[in-house]
């Protein structure tokens, strides 16, 4: 999962599922695993394996929206044609949206 799904998102190939699948993945991660408040060293404010724990799960909780905005995108824009054109938008406008910018020469 954790590997055919970033190849997945990268090439362009199943826009929704993938990105969102690893951002509930990320979510569960960050709740069963790092569980800051069960530490009584997190509320003393110390230095410790509550403050690790705590920014493990803020880390988690990032990556899970940001695959979520990923998977939200209408379109998102693969490598091959990102690099292809440097300057493609792949945000909407007007009546075609998430189409990228055609470059002229």
């Amino acid at each position: 999962m954790e590997c055919a799904a970033p190849a997945c998102i990268v090439t362009g190939k199943h826009d929704g599922s993938p990105p969102t699948t690893l951002g509930r993945l990320c979510t569960i991660t960050a709740l069963l695993f790092h569980q800051f408040w069960r530490f009584p060293d997190f509320w003393r404010f110390r230095e410790g394996e509550g403050l690790q724990h705590f920014w493990e799960f803020l880390k988690n909780l990032g990556l899970a929206g940001g695959l979520g905005l990923i998977g939200l995108a209408p379109r998102t824009l693969p490598v091959g044609e990102a690099v292809q054109h440097l300057h493609a938008c792949t945000r909407a406008f007007g009546s075609q949206p998430a189409c990228p910018v055609t470059l002229k020469p």
